[in-house]
């Protein structure tokens, strides 16, 4: 059996693992060497040493390298010192007003019932039980009656609790030739895929989750992949850039997309996503077979460069493979209908200009949106989060699972991810706290991603964090993946 225990210090208040895996599991009755036979007094002192670091809190941590140049570290921080409850969650919805409703009628039935929001959900949670085994009868009831059901572990507050908290860390240095990238949709249409999926299919040593999105799966803010923008930025919040030469970068971007022919430019409004009025639309192959508009526009075929075709109030037109197309309403429809003929030739210039002046995103070949910005420099980006780049303070000062891209100052790449909103594992992390551990992991650059219930860490093909959604890993819009090098690298 492979030793889990390497070493045992200062009365067991730090312990080190070989095995990342194990720490899901952590049982305090371990000894000094599984091949090794123990005294009554070794065995005593071990578990009277476990003991007192249960009290005190214990920190755990591996690191384990999956590949040249990339290196996984877990580290477990503290313990839960207080009681938690246990509710049985029957439903979730979009509307408050519904989950409002069939939380009351739980309650005229006699049993406690709680609506409490979280990702954008509103959760109706049945109970505030003492124990699993009380939780498990109710929830057995209430799976009889057709109701779906899952056990959820809860506690009044996660924010004023030491721990326990758990992070996942993935450093990899690009100059081993490794390469990062964003990886989107399932090869025919942007639909959201677990985080897992995408890196299989892209042969992935590793990924984590990116972009937040809409309710409708579509990524919120910059996505760049080889080159081709798939979303365009949103520039009140930060979007992170990785040139041709492997530089990862941060900065609020403003992207500037036209169209040009000879008779005449005009501005893009957005790319991949529902067209609203007067917007000028760019679709492309990645979106989708077709545009999915409805009637009330004109769209204009583009194939290698040249408009093939236009159509007036039809919608949802086919999208060439090679090719795109060019949806625009009010406004925009009168131009397409005035200005883009066929066998007009087109251009779509393309520039993110960012807020800094970095030159350097002139040379962006991918890129990922997120924000706020945490690090700028090897400080915080600002003194408090809230309000910052438009984000509420339930969102950042409260703790959930967190997802984080930053830059160590010897220049590899750090993706991190804080488990959250499971008490007895760990509680999550405010934006502050994401901060200062990546500072303390020792990156000058970094910025938040997408969380909640999205926040998951793949590697070696298994998901190694701990998902705080009620079904597991969550479909997401993109995710970021760690390729291996090439071959000629290696």
């Amino acid at each position: 059996m492979e030793p889990v225990l390497v070493s045992i210090e200062a009365g067991v208040q730090r312990i080190t693992l070989n095995r990342p895996d194990r720490l899901n599991a952590f049982n305090p009755a371990i000894h000094k060497g599984l091949a090794d036979a123990m005294t009554r007094a070794e065995a005593a002192s071990i578990a009277a040493g476990a003991l007192l670091a249960g009290e005190r809190g214990v920190t755990l941590r591996a690191s384990v390298p999956i590949a040249a140049g990339a290196e996984l570290r877990v580290e477990k921080r503290g313990v839960l010192r207080v009681a938690t409850l246990w509710r049985v969650q029957i439903a979730a919805f979009v509307a408050e007003e519904n989950a409002r409703r069939l939380a009351g009628q739980i309650r005229e039935r006699g049993l406690p019932a709680v609506v409490e929001p979280e990702d954008g959900l509103y959760k109706v949670r049945v109970g505030g039980f003492a124990s699993p085994g009380e939780a498990e009868r109710i929830r057995a009831q209430l799976a009889a009656e057709g109701f779906t059901t899952w056990l959820v572990q809860s506690l009044p507050s996660l924010d004023a609790l030491p721990g326990p908290s758990r992070t996942t860390a993935l450093v990899i240095d690009l100059a081993s030739g490794a390469r990062l990238l964003p990886a989107t949709g399932d090869g025919i249409r942007m639909r959201r895929q677990r985080p897992s999926e995408l890196a299989r299919r892209a042969g992935a040593l590793a990924a984590i989750n990116g972009n937040f999105f809409s309710a409708s799966g579509d990524p919120l803010g910059c996505l760049v992949i080889e080159g081709e923008v798939v979303s365009e930025p949103d520039p009140q919040r930060t979007c992170a850039g990785i040139t041709a030469g492997g530089a990862l970068i941060f900065d609020l971007v403003q992207g500037e997309l036209a169209v040009a022919a000879a008779d005449g430019t005009r501005p893009i409004s957005g790319v991949n996503r529902e067209r609203r009025a007067d917007e000028l639309i760019l679709y492309r192959p990645l979106f989708d077979e077709s545009t999915r508009t409805n009637a009330f526009g004109a769209e204009a075929v583009v194939i290698n460069g040249v408009v093939s075709a236009v159509g007036d109030l039809r919608g949802n037109t086919p999208i060439p493979r090679d090719g795109l197309v060019l949806s625009g309403h009010g406004r925009a429809r009168q131009w397409i209908l005035q200005t883009l003929r066929p066998g007009v030739a087109v251009t779509i210039p393309t520039r993110f200009v960012p807020a800094s002046g970095d030159v350097r995103w002139d040379q962006i070949r991918h890129a990922v949106g997120g924000g706020p910005r945490l690090l700028s420099g090897g400080q915080f980006a600002a003194t408090q989060f809230t309000g910052l780049e438009g984000f509420a303070g339930a969102f950042t000062d409260r703790r959930h699972p967190r997802t984080a891209l930053g830059v160590l100052s010897d220049g590899r790449v750090v993706l991190l991810v804080a488990d959250g909103r499971r008490p007895s594992h760990s509680l999550g992390m405010t934006l502050l706290e994401l901060a200062a551990e990546l500072r303390r992991l020792g990156a000058i650059e970094a910025m938040n991603l997408d969380g909640g219930g999205s926040s998951v860490l793949v590697a070696g093909g298994r998901v190694v964090t701990v998902p705080s959604e009620e079904t597991g890993e969550r479909p997401v819009a993109d995710a970021l993946v760690v390729l291996p090098a090439p071959q000629s690298s290696r």
